[in-house]
């Protein structure tokens, strides 16, 4: 039986705070050579 279909799976997290609001928390992509500069949520593969 061939394989028709593969996927890549991620995980993501969320990251927020909240001390008098509500904030989360981003990062800000650098020396990935995909969209560097651009903010962004930590995740891995």
């Amino acid at each position: 039986m061939s394989e028709r279909f593969k996927t890549l799976s991620a995980a993501m997290l969320l990251l927020s705070r909240t001390s008098g609001k509500e904030e989360i928390l981003l990062q800000k992509r650098k020396n990935t050579s995909y969209m560097d500069g651009y903010w962004d949520f930590s995740h891995s593969i």
